[in-house]
């Protein structure tokens, strides 16, 4: 008996320690160029909520913003015209269509949206992401190319990002004082808690066994995206935050103690609420409607 226990131990040692460098390709391979998740428009149909009018496409074109020398993000503008725009940020790993139920629930409300493909995702160009700081700066052009064209409503601008994504709304909305308003669903003020988090459900093991697994993804995403570590940690920037915040979590997603965290960074100002279960349908989504109805 204890001859097999030893055995296992001894085993799962290994596999252990022979994670820890294959932990750093990981993140070079797939932090710093994710699986791309393409984008179609018969998609964009089948992620609308249940009973929703299809206006909502009828209404809606592609465009393309310029974020860099070579780069370029797309997406999809629904409206024109209504009482403040919205832009809205799929997780790592996503699309636009991962964040159509919010948009079509604000677009229902007046709103103008502005569902973005993030750079190395969906249509957009790129073959890494920069991640936090970077793509905080890359928002700031795609407000500027909002502002220039008219395509929406520029009286009022707020930002809407899921996980990794709402990190980069909050850093973009402290250091561009055209965000008028910011939300954001299961952020983190790390990015190495988010890695961390993905790491010990994939695996099953609890978060403080995965920390060097976490530490080595993200250097080999530093190094492949250009990105400095300290890009990486939304602290010092999310302090400088005035907007109007609300940031909400999904406790089935156990992400309540990353999202106080941030609120925490934030100076404890911001709104911190429980997003409603995906059971409620598009009504999950009220609270961000009347957050956004409020400040813009």
């Amino acid at each position: 008996m204890f001859g097999f226990l030893r055995r296992v131990i001894v085993g799962a040692g290994v596999v252990y320690a022979i994670s820890l460098p294959f932990s750093f390709f990981i993140g070079a391979g797939m932090l710093a160029k994710p699986t791309r998740k393409h984008f179609s428009i018969d998609e964009l149909r089948e992620s609308l909520p249940d009973g929703a009018s299809l206006d909502f496409l009828t209404d809606s074109r592609e465009v393309q913003i310029q974020v860099g020398d070579r780069e370029h993000w797309n997406g999809t503008v629904v409206g024109g015209g209504g009482r403040a725009t919205v832009i809205l940020l799929h997780p790592f790993g996503g699309n636009r269509c991962d964040v159509v139920a919010p948009a079509y629930a604000l677009w229902q409300d007046g709103f103008d949206v502005i569902l973005l493909d993030r750079r190395a995702h969906g249509r957009s160009d790129g073959d890494a992401q920069p991640l936090f700081g970077g793509e905080a700066a890359e928002l700031g052009h795609v407000v500027d190319r909002i502002v220039q064209e008219g395509w929406t409503a520029t009286r009022s601008i707020g930002l809407f990002g899921v996980s990794d994504a709402g990190t980069s709304c909050l850093m973009a909305a402290a250091l561009d004082e055209r965000i008028t308003a910011v939300a954001a669903l299961d952020p983190c003020v790390n990015a190495r808690d988010l890695v961390a988090a993905s790491i010990s459900a994939w695996c099953r093991l609890p978060t403080p066994f995965v920390v060097p697994q976490s530490f080595l993804a993200l250097l080999g995403a530093g190094v492949v995206s250009g990105v400095d570590q300290s890009e990486f940690d939304a602290r010092s920037v999310l302090r400088r935050l005035h907007a109007p915040t609300q940031i909400l979590f999904d406790s089935d997603r156990g992400a309540e103690r990353r999202a106080r965290a941030v609120q925490a960074a934030a100076g404890g100002a911001a709104g911190l609420d429980e997003l409603p279960d995906e059971g409620d349908g598009i009504d999950r989504w009220a609270g961000l409607v009347d957050f956004f109805r409020v400040n813009l």
